[in-house]
């Protein structure tokens, strides 16, 4: 058994779980099917925390370029690769300190560019005549012209 594995065993035991921990357990009927699944496959832990990176990344730009529904799409289906790389370094008892962290470091990226998305669609919307949904809905909206 892995030192995470322990650690949530020792949790349960004292009832401290925390949120993520407490997702784990709910979701577990569900990930670790998926995981093993992809661990069949081939697929390494890292590339799905790669996959995931670059997906919600890809569903910022969509966000920042006016394309609500596909980037917010894009983004709900790529952020369950995030708890799935985990599952799977898990099921493959490659589960390291260092993956941890880089699976955090990755996480942290990709909200910075679910953020970034959605500040530049909303300063775009503002400033930003030419853009699709810009400031002409807004003026629309306020009766005025643009």
């Amino acid at each position: 058994m892995n030192r995470k594995d322990t650690r949530l065993d020792k949790a349960v035991e004292n009832q401290r779980l925390t949120f993520t921990d407490r997702l784990r357990l709910w979701f577990k009927w569900l990930l670790d099917p998926l995981g093993a699944f992809f661990n069949r496959l081939g697929i390494h832990p890292n590339m799905m925390t790669l996959m995931g990176l670059f997906g919600t990344t890809l569903g910022a730009v969509l966000v920042a370029k006016g394309e609500l529904t596909w980037g917010g799409l894009l983004i709900l289906f790529t952020v369950p690769f995030d708890a799935l790389d985990g599952t799977m370094a898990r099921l493959r008892n490659e589960a390291t300190d260092w993956g941890a962290f880089v699976d955090s470091v990755s996480d942290r990226y990709s909200e910075l560019a679910t953020y970034l998305g959605l500040l530049v669609y909303g300063l775009c919307a503002r400033f930003c005549r030419r853009c699709r949904d810009g400031p002409g809905f807004l003026y629309q909206v306020q009766g005025a012209d643009p």
